[in-house]
């Protein structure tokens, strides 16, 4: 596929770059050779072929949740300044009339 000036200097303007006289010939042969890959793979069938959205298999490595029962409520009772009815009872930390 030939790219014209046209087409050249439309995807310098949104890559936002200022071509040379040489730079340009090189990046029209870059472009082209890169346009040319990409009708060759269009050619490729791929029917029934999945899509692959990784490279590599997604593994869980994070433990199964499993409950069990809390430990340590005799430490808990010990940093809480009182307790009260099995709960922590703490000073108020919002005033009343909010």
């Amino acid at each position: 596929m030939a790219l014209s000036d046209a087409d050249l200097d439309h995807v310098a303007d949104l890559a936002r770059l200022e071509l040379a006289a040489d730079e340009r010939e090189s990046l029209r042969t870059d472009l082209e050779r890169l346009l040319a890959y990409v009708a060759l793979l269009q050619e490729a069938d791929a029917d029934g072929v999945e899509p692959m959205w990784r490279p590599t298999p997604l593994v869980d490595v994070l433990r199964d949740d499993v409950a069990v029962a809390a430990s340590g409520s005799a430490m808990l009772e010990a940093l809480a300044p009182a307790w009260q009815s099995g709960r922590a009872k703490v000073p108020r930390t919002v005033d009343q009339d909010a």
